[in-house]
């Protein structure tokens, strides 16, 4: 064989560097297949996997209709009827009847789901919401599931609330008055504001927290007491008061939502046994403590008397059940309770408003019992001022005595110039009263003009000048005449 020539050789390198060129871009273009071959293996997965949740979704719809299909069939009889011809091939319209059964079947899970999405919109507090026999169950779950909306109304769920505040209701009830024999020696109350026994009603019944007001007329400052009211029989064993009015009131309407008889409902406030004539009389007088508290909706009459909710006391289990801390149906209590309620307040439409509002309800006094020393300072500051002012009275009464003492007096002259000297220098002096003997007096400035002198007389008396009177002097005929002669005080007679 011939060794290649150059020519060859040129040739055999191009087709070399050709092939490696070629070889390089497979090479890079592998990279770029495979990743194109994954994304469509990945859409592929994606597209397999939605197919696949439509079709569980599919089965589990099947599977639904299928259950409620009994119970459809049990209320659409006639559609029953058909379905079973067409089975049997008794009916020509078999394929017909399936599907009315199909259209009835979709209308009554329309109207389930519309019933139940109506009970989620109920509200815990409308007066619909009313529970089962079955409440209180012994679960939270089986007690909320006895009411028609799902959960047992919460304290308050039918009263106005603005601002976190309860409103005041337009309606109020009297319940008990002191007028019509009603003890009325209530414990637990706080002095309030009011001074009067108008404004302290008024005060109440605007107040949707006051349950009673009483009002001592003989307190100092006042006496209006309110608050919840306890012991209004025997004022717990105090000393009796005589209040000229008081009252229990009873805020907006009651709204009875189940009776508790045979039940005990713990975390009462027991009142003890009422003080009534009979028991029935003893039950109404419990049913009123609650009825006028607003934050109570429990109340019991059983052998230990009367028993009411108050959160200020204690809590009651929400929602209720029958548990150690909720209720029971079997203690030995329970068994004597004859009668009870569940009741919620609300405030009705407005209609007429029985009681316009007077004045709003005053904070509680700070000084309390003690209100009465408010007056001390009054007292003080009422003495100083008598004080002052007999100060005042007995300056000027001073004032006038020594201005009635300083009288106008005839001055002494000098002795060469002075007419009524006698000749040995000794002053002859006159009466000068009797140049004013019938004329009147000077008149005084009236007592506020001296008042308000005064100032300036006390802390200026240089400055002040006597009134004077031009006086008229006497003659030579009036004077007396006197032979001279020596005295030892006398002056020398003038030399000529």
């Amino acid at each position: 064989m011939a060794p290649p020539t150059g020519r060859s050789s040129h040739v055999v390198l191009a087709a070399v560097a050709a092939l490696l060129r070629q070889t390089t871009e497979t090479f890079a273009e592998q990279p770029q297949l495979h990743e194109l071959e994954q994304q469509q293996q990945r859409h592929e997965q994606h597209q397999h996997t939605q197919l696949l949740q439509h079709h569980n979704l599919t089965q589990r719809n099947l599977q639904q209709q299928q259950s409620h299909l009994p119970r459809l069939l049990q209320q659409f009889p006639g559609v029953s009827a058909g379905l079973q011809q067409g089975q049997h091939g008794e009916a020509p319209g078999a394929v017909k009847a399936q599907d009315q059964a199909a259209a009835a079947a979709a209308k009554a899970a329309g109207d389930q789901a519309k019933a139940q999405a109506k009970v989620q919109a109920m509200d815990p507090g409308d007066f619909r919401n009313v529970p089962s026999d079955a409440w209180p169950a012994a679960t939270v779950e089986e007690s909320q599931r006895a009411w028609p909306a799902g959960q047992q109304p919460q304290p308050m769920a039918a009263w106005p609330v603005r601002n976190g505040e309860l409103e005041m209701c337009w309606q109020t009830t009297v319940l008990q008055d002191i007028q019509n024999g009603w003890p009325g020696q209530c414990v637990g109350l706080a002095l309030v504001q009011p001074p009067t026994q108008v404004q302290c009603q008024n005060s109440c019944l605007n107040d949707p927290r006051c349950s009673v007001w009483q009002f001592n007329p003989r307190q100092i400052q006042g006496g209006c007491w309110q608050g919840k009211g306890l012991k209004c029989d025997t004022r717990n064993g105090f000393q009796t008061v005589s209040f000229s009015g008081g009252q229990r009131i009873q805020h907006g309407g009651i709204r009875v939502i189940k009776e508790l008889k045979g039940i005990e409902v713990r975390n009462l406030r027991n009142l003890g046994v009422m003080s009534g004539e009979d028991q029935n009389s003893n039950i109404e007088r419990c049913r009123h403590s609650c009825y006028s508290d607003i934050l109570c909706q429990y109340w019991q009459y059983g052998s230990k008397g009367c028993s009411v909710e108050d959160p200020t006391y204690a809590f009651v289990q929400y929602p209720l059940t029958l548990s150690p801390e909720g209720a029971s149906k079997m203690s030995e209590y329970a068994s004597t309770v004859v009668a009870g309620e569940f009741i919620q307040h609300y405030c009705p439409p407005r209609s007429q408003q029985q009681h316009p509002a007077a004045v709003s309800k005053g904070k509680p006094d700070p000084l309390g019992e003690n209100a009465g020393w408010r007056v001390v300072p009054y007292i003080i500051l009422g003495a100083l001022v008598i004080l002052v002012l007999s100060c005042l009275a007995f300056c000027v009464l001073d004032f006038q005595k020594e201005t009635a003492a300083l009288e106008p007096k005839v001055r002494m002259k000098d002795a060469a110039s002075s007419p009524g000297l006698r000749v040995d220098g000794h002053a002859d002096l006159y009466d000068w009263r009797s140049n004013f003997k019938g004329e009147p007096m000077l008149p005084q400035a009236p007592l506020p003009a001296q008042l308000a002198s005064l100032p300036q007389r006390i802390f200026s008396p240089q400055q002040q000048q006597l009134p004077t009177q031009q006086l008229p002097l006497p003659t030579q005929a009036a004077l007396p005449t006197q032979p001279f002669g020596g005295s030892p005080h006398s002056a020398a007679p003038p030399q000529a």
